[in-house]
């Protein structure tokens, strides 16, 4: 068989080309070239096994915090919640990293604070939500509303004040006005896990089982609205006084009404919902043979 004409004039055209001698600089440039690909490449596998090594710490502080918190429930010991048991293993992971110098893991590992906002916090309350015994939350309505949003903003004003005048004294590291009220913020929206934990355990009545419950499910939004409050005057204009103090107040109320309407909005539309799908359920199975 004959080549292809179209074949035979590009080697022809190539042929002379080929025959030269390879110039140096090329040849320089191309292994220039290759070495940096293949020194990417490496440090990408190092990356990788790094994340997946930061992972692999992850997965095992985990199971290790729910394995531990289950015996340690089994054994009726409730002295040490769960939650602790998972600051723990945090600190444990951390100092692993810290004495083995790898700070990919110390980057891979670090919680973000927004993704905790947005994707952990609103599945708990609303589990705790629905979990909550109405009846006895309408009946202590009072001192639970009290308690959340008084005792709350009460807790993380004194605390704020502590921490920013032991600042100033010397006592512990100084912090700014507006970061020590933030740190009071968000210290004061207690969890009582453990204390919950007991009241299941002794069998406690229902209605202090109701106003402690209600007030943790209260005080993580007055805790959120006030830390965002707050943050709204990290800025370097903010200023201070009488006239700032009624700015954070309006801005908490603000925050919190729209929140709440927000929040009912969603609720009774979702309650609505659910009540349309399931009379449209009930009636399709009541006319099934």
């Amino acid at each position: 068989p004959h080549p292809h004409p179209a074949l035979t004039r590009r080697l022809l055209l190539d042929l002379p080309l080929m025959m030269m001698p390879p110039h140096d600089g090329v040849m320089e440039d191309a292994a220039a070239s290759f070495g940096a690909e293949d020194e990417a490449r490496q440090e990408l596998a190092i990356e990788e096994a790094d994340f997946r090594w930061a992972l692999l710490v992850g997965i095992l502080a985990v199971a290790a915090t729910i394995a531990i918190g289950d015996q340690l429930e089994s054994r009726h010991m409730y002295r040490i919640p769960e939650a602790a048991l998972g600051v723990i293993a945090g600190v444990a992971c951390a100092a692993l990293a810290k004495l083995t110098h790898n700070d990919d893991m110390l980057r891979d590992d670090t919680f973000s604070a927004e993704f905790f906002m947005v994707w952990l916090l609103p599945p708990i309350i609303f589990a705790a939500g629905v979990n909550l015994n109405i009846p006895a939350f309408i009946a202590s309505i009072v001192p639970t509303m009290l308690l959340a949003f008084v005792g709350t903003v009460v807790s993380s004003a004194a605390v704020g004040g502590i921490v920013y005048s032991a600042g100033l004294l010397g006592l512990c590291y100084p912090l700014s006005r507006l970061a020590a009220f933030f740190f009071g913020a968000v210290v004061s929206a207690t969890d009582p896990v453990s204390v919950l934990a007991v009241f299941k355990a002794i069998g406690v009545r229902e209605d202090i089982f109701a106003v402690v419950f209600g007030e943790s499910v209260l005080n993580d939004a007055v805790a959120i609205v006030l830390a965002r409050t707050v943050l709204t005057f990290n800025h370097p204009g903010a200023k201070e006084g009488g006239a700032a103090a009624a700015l954070a107040t309006l801005v908490f109320v603000a925050i919190f009404l729209g929140s709440t309407l927000i929040g009912g909005l969603a609720g009774a539309a979702s309650a609505l919902l659910f009540k349309v799908e399931v009379g449209v359920g009930v009636g399709v199975g009541l006319t099934l043979p």
